[in-house]
């Protein structure tokens, strides 16, 4: 098992593969987001869409520790790495929550270099954002929402 990869399990969950690779064969489990339906959640900066291989949701506070046991019969899916993702979010004000979303996904092989927001409060989410090489961009700017 690979970090990045979504794996199908027996039990029918769907789960990223966020560990370092080999910590399998080193401690026999890996740690994994698990994966939702589209829209069993709503969009916020601790949910994350993926489109490819597998159209879900990412969770970020979802993540388990399974035993390695647990992938018996299990189906690979596919890579998340190298996929290009864009983080959604309602409102931004000092986006640390966008850069935990953000963290993960990078775990997970993704490429996040863009977050969107609808309204941006302008409570430092900007400057934090791209001290980790992401990008706000913002539909609306309230320089009076810090307040």
């Amino acid at each position: 098992m690979n970090r990045g990869e979504i794996w199908t399990l027996p039990d029918g969950r769907n789960v990223l593969i966020i560990s370092l690779t080999g910590l399998e064969e080193a401690y026999g489990a890996v740690l994994a987001l698990v994966l939702h339906d589209i829209g069993r959640y709503p969009d916020t900066a601790m949910s994350v869409v993926i489109g490819d291989p597998l159209p879900c949701t990412a969770v970020a506070v979802n993540i388990v520790q399974l035993r390695v046991d647990r992938f018996d019969g299990a189906k690979l899916l596919g890579p998340v790495e190298g996929r290009r993702t864009v983080l959604l979010d309602d409102t931004a004000r000092s986006g640390t929550s966008l850069l935990r979303s953000t963290r993960l996904l990078r775990i997970g092989g993704a490429m996040v270099g863009t977050a969107v927001c609808v309204l941006d409060r302008d409570a430092g989410a900007t400057a934090l954002l791209a001290d980790h090489h992401l990008v706000l961009r913002a539909l609306v700017r309230d320089p009076d929402g810090a307040r």
